[in-house]
């Protein structure tokens, strides 16, 4: 388990989540990040529906874990079929899409996600699969609003969570709203994940050449991730990548409990490129760049990377273009031949005051 926990944390999450202004800057590329508001992010067309589907789905296992703290000041719950819906409400903050509320859905007598981006919440609303969801767009520092708005009480709430978008936002100033408002026993639980490591691939899969190309598949990512697409990434990214440690819980919450979870899927090259194309940071290249790319006097980053994959799994040797979502090409049914098993890192802060 060390050795996967040491390959997942290696490389850094790309989550664009909008809401807020975010809590720092730590790279030099304020102006360009400045010129596209957080509330219009997702109104890159197609942004929000790329979200929903190709965002990694949080585990059951986390869902789970959760839960099982919320409930612990009732009773312990040791199996999935001790979990059976709670009379209270959960409110899901920065919600997005709502991948995070649909799994919470479950357990509660009501769900209610908030988030400022009207694409978001349109797709949350289009893609919610039980009555008990309901969504709204509010400030995320205005709980009181989001209270009057689904006409519920501070105690009927048992659990507010933000899911990987905490680096978005101005922590102390959440943190002192949720615990001047909500009861003692109202458990915040602050979710997050990184991006993908790769672990194994489809035809490099040869001795004496397999470990040394997984390495430069990863070193590629990285340096598409890390370097290429991190100046225009608007949001607190140390923050991310150091799974919200550095986050002051002390200085609001007396409880404080992590954990991490690690999920393996395998995945397409296809998977892989449309996860990043959900970036806000490679929303904000495309269109800060988007005549010199279109020109030929600027190569596309992401289609550098797929060339630089299907080169090493010879395929094509040629320069790529990539086609749109939901169209088809030869380059395109080359990616899906490409298959990638993945591990991704989740984590959550259990918090009470």
């Amino acid at each position: 388990m060390k050795s996967l926990e040491k390959m997942a944390r290696r490389f850094p999450s790309t989550r664009s989540f909008q809401l807020s202004r975010p809590i720092s800057i730590s790279n030099n590329h304020q102006a360009n990040c400045d010129q596209v508001q957080p509330e219009k992010m997702y109104a890159f067309k197609h942004q929000s529906m790329l979200y929903d589907r190709f965002r990694p789905e949080y585990p059951d296992r986390l869902v789970n874990y959760v839960i099982d703290y919320v409930t612990s000041k009732e009773k312990p719950m040791s199996t999935s079929a001790d979990r059976s819906r709670m009379n209270s409400c959960a409110l899901d903050i920065a919600c997005g899409t709502g991948l995070f509320t649909r799994k919470l859905a479950p357990f509660f007598k009501d769900v209610f996600g908030t988030d400022i981006s009207p694409e978001q919440l349109s797709v949350a609303v289009s893609q919610q699969n039980s009555r008990n969801q309901k969504y709204a767009r509010c400030d995320a520092y205005d709980i009181n609003a989001m209270l009057d708005h689904f006409a519920v009480k501070p105690e009927d709430v048992s659990l507010v969570s933000v899911a990987t978008a905490i680096h978005w936002l101005d922590f102390d100033r959440l943190a002192s709203q949720i615990v001047q408002i909500f009861p003692n026993d109202t458990t915040t639980a602050i979710v997050g994940y990184l991006s993908p490591a790769f672990m194994t691939q489809s035809t490099l899969k040869k001795k004496n050449h397999y470990d040394e190309n997984l390495e430069h598949y990863n070193q590629v990512y990285d340096t598409l991730i890390r370097h290429t697409l991190r100046k225009f990434m608007n949001f607190d990214y140390e923050c991310m990548i150091a799974e919200y440690h550095p986050l002051p819980f002390h200085k609001f919450f007396g409880h404080h409990k992590f954990h991490r979870f690690h999920l393996i899927q395998q995945a397409t090259l296809v998977d892989l490129v449309e996860f990043i194309r959900t970036t806000s940071c490679y929303q904000l290249l495309r269109s800060e760049n988007l005549d010199q790319i279109e020109s030929g006097k600027m190569k596309d980053p992401l289609e550098e990377f797929v060339s630089e994959v299907l080169r090493m799994e010879g395929l094509v040797a040629k320069d790529v273009k990539l086609c749109g979502i939901e169209e088809s090409d030869e380059i395109t049914e080359l990616m899906k031949s490409v298959e990638i098993d993945t591990i991704w890192t989740f984590f959550v802060h259990l918090l009470r005051k």
